[in-house]
């Protein structure tokens, strides 16, 4: 599996936010067919984001609310811990 550029895969999830989570226009469509059709990369990036959203799919509401808690949690732990060590010299 290659590695895809970073900005890529945001625009993927970008688009699936987009037309999953909100009523897309016929505009919308248009340009995510083309974005699509513009580099392979973005083929790949939306076929990934798309795979993971289906596999975690499967996973029970109550275990994923729990490891999405305890990621949020953590993150923000270990975010404010790094922005107070990063004002420290």
């Amino acid at each position: 599996m290659n590695m895809l550029p970073q900005h890529i895969v945001d625009e993927a999830i970008a688009w699936t936010v987009k037309l999953q989570y909100n009523t897309p226009t016929e505009t919308t469509l248009a340009r995510f067919t083309e974005w699509l059709q513009r580099h392979p990369s973005h083929r790949e990036a939306w076929q990934r984001v798309s795979a993971f959203k289906i596999e975690h799919s499967k996973v029970p509401a109550k275990l994923a609310r729990a490891t999405l808690n305890s990621f949020t949690s953590n993150y923000s732990s270990n975010a404010l811990r790094k922005h107070s060590n990063a004002g420290a010299c």
